[in-house]
C-alpha cells in the first residue's frame, strides 16, 4: 500500500514566499497536513525534509507494505 500522499509548492500567506505542502487524504479525509517554507534551501535539504515529511506520515498510517 502506499500512502495517499499529495504534495504542491504553494504560497505561505503571511511573507508570499514558496512552501512545500504536503497532504496525507485517504477517501475524502485529511489525516494530516504540513507546510515547509524552503527559504535559501539547498536541493538536497529539500528532498531530505520531503523523505522526513513522507516517513511521518508512513507512520500515521502504520507502515506501508
Amino acid at each position: 500500500m502506499t500512502p495517499p500522499i499529495q504534495w504542491a509548492v504553494v504560497r505561505e500567506l503571511s511573507t508570499d514566499s514558496p512552501a512545500i505542502m504536503a497532504r496525507l487524504v485517504h477517501a475524502g479525509v485529511e489525516y494530516k497536513a504540513a507546510n515547509v517554507l524552503p527559504r535559501n534551501w539547498t536541493p538536497t535539504l529539500v528532498k531530505m525534509v520531503l523523505a522526513a515529511m513522507t516517513a511521518d506520515f508512513v507512520n500515521t498510517v502504520g507502515g506501508v507494505e
